[in-house]
């Protein structure tokens, strides 16, 4: 694109502003603004997300390798059963595809065609198997979908980054966040149990820090506050279950330190403080895509209309729950590293939480929908040859102001029945 001052007279004293007038290239062809590359601060910014986003998501993958193979005993759970031959025949192929697409976009920049190639590829391995939609794969695709975006795409990030912190938040006001999670984040370094009492104002003050920190980013004069904030917040976090505390659920430790990298980025740095609009929703096709997945969609989950780890709920106790229970015959069935994760019920009797089985075999906590982890214990199983000593156990969503849960169980012949 050529650029002319046009009827224009210079002055020392005042700043001129150049108009660019859009002329024919040497083929004759018209070149239009949304086939120029970003230039400058903006363009740096737009690399600097895609290079932590990518390395993120591909430390996360590497970590969780066999979420993303059908090698496994976890079950893969396609969203629709007529596709579950696809998904077992693939093999390693989401893995070795997603991390080519990944080291690329680490070197090459946010390119259409990568963003697009992987976007399309992490939906559909997701549609083959639900499990994978963890957060941080959920928030890759977001973030990938808003740098191909054609205008505003450094907004329509800082729009994720604010909703995802808005729901995170709201989705913690509930009674076992307050009695039983925050407890068990801070244990590392206070005894709990004795300072139970002392505890609970700051376990509620928690909520309304994290949505008040996702509020905020949606207006200018707030933004670099609430962003130093939320990376304080992510610090936390690791703290907490980081190798100096818990030591648990590797696989979100390199999005935490993604997101303290995208909210310097985005809202702290120089550059991002001078280049931001008032309002952090775009009047574009993909500001309305991203709008309904990080500010409409997550309100159903509250009506059981749309998936908890789709809404944010992160590290809420405002989740589904599922166990397995096993006899000793069956026990010997099963892999040594799943028996050893499980703890005595009774003398006959051994009892494994799901959790504990997905992250020893896949590297994830498991997709906490009732429906994925059936399908799971459905498939078990049928490969165990249905013994008649082998239960599931599904705990519901908790009331939020009680915290008491639903508990039911069932035999292999009742989730065999379900499917019919």
């Amino acid at each position: 694109m050529l650029c002319r001052q046009v009827g224009i007279l210079c002055h020392p004293r005042r700043r001129i502003t150049l108009q660019c007038l859009t002329l024919p290239d040497k083929t004759g062809s018209i070149m239009s603004k949304s086939d120029t590359k970003a230039v400058g601060p903006e363009h740096t910014k737009e690399r600097l997300v895609c290079f932590a986003v990518a390395c993120g998501t591909l430390c996360s993958l590497l970590l969780s390798s066999t979420l993303w193979t059908s090698y496994r005993l976890y079950a893969v759970v396609p969203i629709f059963e007529s596709l579950g031959a696809v998904a077992q025949g693939l093999g390693s192929v989401p893995l070795f595809f997603l991390t080519f697409l990944l080291v690329a976009l680490l070197f090459a920049g946010p390119k259409r065609v990568l963003l697009g190639s992987y976007i399309f590829a992490a939906l559909l391995f997701g549609v083959l198997d639900q499990n994978r939609f963890q957060p941080w794969f959920f928030h890759s695709i977001l973030f990938f979908f808003a740098l191909a975006a054609s205008q505003r795409r450094m907004d329509l990030c800082r729009l994720i980054i604010a909703g995802t912190y808005v729901w995170s938040g709201l989705q913690k006001f509930n009674f076992v966040f307050v009695s039983e999670l925050f407890p068990w984040l801070v244990s590392p370094f206070i005894d709990a149990s004795s300072n139970a009492q002392l505890l609970a104002p700051f376990a509620m003050l928690v909520p309304i820090v994290e949505t008040s920190i996702g509020l905020l980013l949606f207006f200018g004069a707030t933004r670099r506050g609430a962003a130093f904030a939320a990376i304080l917040m992510h610090l936390g976090i690791l703290l907490s279950i980081g190798p100096l505390g818990h030591n648990w659920n590797v696989v979100v430790w390199p999005w935490n330190l993604e997101m303290c990298v995208l909210c310097y980025v985005l809202f702290i740095s120089r550059s991002a403080t001078h280049s931001q609009h008032k309002s952090l929703i775009p009047s574009t096709f993909a500001g309305l895509v991203v709008s309904c997945f990080v500010l409409l969609l997550p309100a159903l989950n509250f009506v059981g209309l749309w998936d908890a780890y789709l809404s944010f709920a992160l590290y809420s106790g405002n989740t589904s729950q599922a166990s397995l229970g096993f006899g000793r015959g069956t026990a010997e069935k099963l892999p040594y590293w799943l028996t050893n994760a499980a703890s005595v019920a009774d003398t006959d009797q051994l009892l494994v939480d799901f959790r504990d089985w997905a992250i020893a075999e896949t590297g994830v906590p498991p997709y906490p929908e009732p429906r994925v982890m059936r399908q799971s214990a459905r498939a078990l199983c049928s490969r165990l040859q249905h013994p008649k000593d082998l239960f599931y156990i599904e705990t519901a969503r908790p009331d939020p102001r009680t915290g008491e849960r639903t508990i039911r169980t069932y035999s292999c012949a009742d989730l065999e029945n379900e499917k019919r």
